[in-house]
């Protein structure tokens, strides 16, 4: 909606139309004698200027003819004013001249001119002037369509009316083209329109226009914007009134799809309309006091808003209100093509959303949003909310009630969470959680005690401080697909941060399982919801039940006590990169030592990568061996893995030192060992009876 200029076209071209008709006036002058007595009369104007324009090579020839007269009004070269150019070879044939004292006209009229952006064009034109006013009728072929226009003036007043039909967008002259897409559009389909521009001596006063197009399309050089299949319907009203513009226009979408990268609409399957009513000063900001879209099956916006055109910062001020939001519909067309490649960048989604958004200096102020059964899934499982409904609400600089969400079940990472409530506060950039909030876990809680986070618009940090209630390792281990554990897995934990992509843990994590204590330390996890995550910590482990271990992985029996540590552990997308470990059976451990043939058969393939050593000697007999103690040392480096042990005499190293009769020791004496050999000794263990491959 941006007004025309005083100094518009229209005026500009009222001046021109007048110099029109006074070469008209010369031709005739010149030949007012008999007819009889001339043939053709010719005169050379030279140069003609007037405010803003100037011809040049101005020449006007007339022939009166026997039954009627003729003329020609040619121009060389016409300097428009401001910004329309130059006319070259522009040339005025009346195949009829009338005058008289009432009336001056030029009948069966041609037009030809050639301008540089808008390019060749012949009119056929009929001019009129009369002592109540002047009309001007002119036709032409366009763009493989039709134009045709009228123009009155009288008095003070005038009037300028336009009909265009079938015009293909994609055959018009550049200049033409420009007007509905910047340079560098290929357009196609055909379009449909009428325009009328109403004035007097300040300019135009109303503009009413229509504009329909069918099969439309676009597309620039890059791929980036382009429509496909378009159906559009436009109108817009204008009326000047004490020095400002205001008017309404409304645009109806119904068939085709719109790509502007990375957004994908289909217009057929969710059409849409606009409303717009405002105003605009002269010079200042545009005003849209009503701001209505409606997309099927997407929602409802309305609201106001103040622009400044041409302005770096677009935007002034205002509010928009969204109703009927449903969340899938936003999410797939104008949400998710931003964020492909991040955690949220490929969900499931339904629900319903509305809320609202005020802006000031060019940016948000404050936001509510209402959800309604808003829910989503990760596609690759990674996390969900089976339900969130409640009310967030924000404010840059004024304090605002305590947002309310309550979420029925989730999981994150294979974690089955429970309901909770939450009560946030957000301000500025930032949130915090206003109460303790208690999430279940599976059979546990995590009760978080402080929740806090900055820079939301950017950037994002955020800290916890929780504890996690005790959640049996049976149930986790079922859900996360590891073997059957016993314990409980709880324990404090004073901090936990987020920053640049990174969790981190303050102080340990302890777990209660097969009898003892396996305590994390310096646990941190790197790009937690990506494709690649990396987590890295350090791992104690103390007091284990050896059997209650074994008997849960199907190793084979072994009775005792395990210890042990894990350094500088650290995971890539799930997967070791690199460990320095120890498992060994404590120096003192009161409890008895004992060991099945089928756990000595699994740890001689992991030292030697061979298996069977007992089946061919007297000792497959035994069903178990006393032994004095087991130590297994493993660093991974990358691909290799670098193993030992207690140390043997001959060079190798025990992974078992017997004990008592029969006595049976497990010596290992590969040092070096490709990490994808050592997993695939692993896979091939013997299992509950079974080789595992």
């Amino acid at each position: 909606m941006l007004p025309l200029p005083k100094s518009s076209v229209c005026q500009r071209g009222r001046r021109g139309l007048a110099a029109v008709f006074r070469g008209l006036s010369v031709m005739l002058l010149l030949a007012a004698g008999p007819a009889s007595a001339v043939e053709r009369v010719g005169v050379e104007l030279g140069t003609i200027a007037g405010a803003g324009w100037q011809a040049e090579g101005v020449r006007v020839v007339f022939e009166p003819g026997a039954e009627r007269a003729s003329g020609r009004l040619a121009v060389r070269r016409l300097v428009l004013p401001g910004e329309l150019g130059v006319v070259r070879d522009a040339e005025l044939a009346c195949g009829e001249l009338r005058w008289s004292a009432v009336e001056l006209a030029c009948l069966d009229g041609r037009l030809d001119l050639d301008h540089p952006q808008w390019g060749e064009h012949s009119l056929a034109v009929e001019l009129r002037r009369a002592p109540g006013g002047t009309r001007i009728e002119a036709s032409t072929s366009l763009g493989g369509g039709h134009l045709e226009a009228a123009f009155e003036a009288g008095g003070d007043d005038w009037r300028l009316t336009a009909r265009a039909r079938g015009v293909a967008p994609g055959a018009l002259p550049a200049g033409w083209r420009e007007c509905l897409l910047p340079a560098g559009f290929a357009l196609a389909g055909r379009l449909d329109g009428e325009a009328r521009l109403t004035g007097d001596r300040e300019g135009p006063e109303r503009l009413e226009a229509s504009l329909a197009g069918d099969g439309l399309g676009f597309s620039d050089s890059a791929g980036l914007r382009a429509g496909e299949g378009l159906a559009l319907a436009a109108e817009v009203a204008l009326q000047r009134e004490r020095g400002a513009w205001r008017g309404s226009a409304r645009l109806d979408a119904d068939a085709g799809q719109v790509y502007l990268d990375p957004v994908f609409v289909d217009l057929g399957a969710r059409p849409l309309e606009l409303r717009l009513a405002g105003a605009r000063p002269d010079g200042g900001d545009l005003h849209l006091e009503a701001l209505e879209v409606e997309q099927a099956g997407v929602g409802r916006l309305r609201g106001e808003l103040v622009l400044a055109p041409g302005a770096d910062g677009l935007l002034r001020g205002g509010r928009l209100r969204l109703a009927d939001g449903q969340a899938a519909a936003l999410y797939a067309a104008y949400l998710q093509p931003w964020l492909i490649g991040s955690p949220l960048g490929d969900l499931d989604v339904e629900g319903g959303i509305a809320g609202a958004v005020t802006f000031a200096g060019g940016r948000p102020a404050a936001v509510r949003l209402d959800l309604d059964g808003l829910a989503f899934d990760d596609r690759q499982g990674r996390l969900g909310v089976y339900r969130a409904d409640g009310r967030i609400a924000w404010d840059a600089v004024e304090p605002v009630p305590v947002s309310r969400l309550r979420i029925e079940g989730g999981h994150f990472q294979g974690l089955d969470l429970g309901v909770s409530d939450l009560r946030l506060a957000l301000a500025g950039d930032g949130l915090r959680l206003a109460s303790p909030a208690a999430v279940p876990v599976f059979d546990g809680r995590l009760v978080v005690h402080e929740l806090t986070a900055e820079g939301l618009g950017g950037e994002a940090e955020w800290q916890m401080a929780a504890d996690l209630e005790p959640v049996s390792m049976e149930i986790l281990s079922g859900a996360l697909g590891w073997p059957p554990m016993s314990g409980k897995l709880g324990g404090h934990i004073p901090a936990v941060r987020y920053a640049d992509g990174r969790v981190a843990v303050d102080g340990d994590l302890e777990v209660s399982a097969f009898q003892g204590l396996v305590r994390l330390g310096d646990l941190a996890l790197v790009n937690p919801l990506g494709r690649v995550p990396e987590l890295s910590a350090d791992v104690v482990f103390r007091g284990l039940d050896l059997e209650s271990v074994t008997r849960t992985f199907s190793f084979g029996r072994i009775e005792g006590t395990l210890e042990g540590e894990v350094d500088g552990l650290h995971l890539v997308d799930w997967r070791p990169a690199y460990f320095s470990a120890v498992l060994r059976t404590p120096a003192d451990d009161p409890v008895r030592h004992r060991i099945s043939q089928r756990a000595v058969d699994n740890l001689t393939r992991i030292g030697n990568g061979v298996s069977g050593a007992l089946s061919s000697s007297f000792l497959r007999f035994f069903e178990d061996f006393g032994y004095d103690r087991i130590r297994l040392e493993c660093r991974l480096d990358g691909r290799v893995a670098h193993m030992s042990g207690i140390p043997h005499p001959d060079g190798g190293y025990y992974l078992v030192k017997g004990a008592g009769i029969p006595r049976i020791d497990v010596i290992a004496y590969t040092r070096r060992v490709a990490w994808a050999d050592l997993i695939g000794r692993l896979s091939g263990l013997r299992l509950e009876g079974a080789v595992v491959e």
